[in-house]
């Protein structure tokens, strides 16, 4: 989610590399996935943060904590009233090749503190996607996916979204990963 910002959801989708907490995973990254008649990318991964499931999850169903490791992402506000679950949407703006690039993001699955799912949409893509919390020796073991529906000439660039989403993603949970963990102590 929490989506998952270079033409993506506030960089908001997934990567991996071996070791430093991001772990690969048997399935192909990038991979399409069948939709409707046509092929969706989707991109996930996962990574170890030594804190507490409970924790992990809280700070990322709140997407106004995004700015605090997104650097691309530069606000995101509660637009829906009430507490965060089920139906609670997110306006954010983040910054795609120096332009501002505006967001809505509903929560569409909200399961504290196993499972978090959202729904994000851009001008150029929606994303779908969930992020699970397992918990483990050394704290949450979080794995991640995004369905990725670009539309318009973004379709026609599917491998590079691809490329770029992972890549993004990776940045992305390491931040968040070094945020909480330095948080900690």
């Amino acid at each position: 989610m929490k989506h998952p910002t270079t033409c993506l959801n506030g960089g908001r989708v997934a990567g991996r590399k071996s070791g430093g907490g991001l772990t690969s995973r048997p399935s192909s990254p990038g991979a399409p996935v069948e939709k409707e008649g046509f092929k969706m990318i989707r991109i996930e991964g996962e990574i170890i943060i030594n804190r507490p499931p409970e924790e992990v999850f809280d700070f990322i169903a709140d997407e106004r904590n995004e700015p605090l490791y997104n650097p691309r992402m530069r606000h995101a506000e509660q637009i829906s009233n009430g507490p965060i679950g089920v139906g609670t949407r997110f306006r954010a703006e983040s910054a795609s090749m120096g332009r501002p690039v505006e967001m809505i993001i509903e929560v569409t699955d909200y399961e504290r503190p196993r499972r978090f799912a959202s729904s994000t949409h851009i001008s150029s893509m929606d994303i779908h996607g969930a992020l699970t919390f397992d918990p483990v020796p050394t704290g949450t073991r979080m794995h991640w996916w995004w369905d990725l529906e670009p539309v318009g000439s973004l379709r026609l660039m599917k491998p590079l979204v691809a490329s770029i989403g992972r890549h993004q993603e990776q940045a992305i949970w390491t931040s968040l990963k070094h945020h909480l963990e330095d948080e900690a102590h």
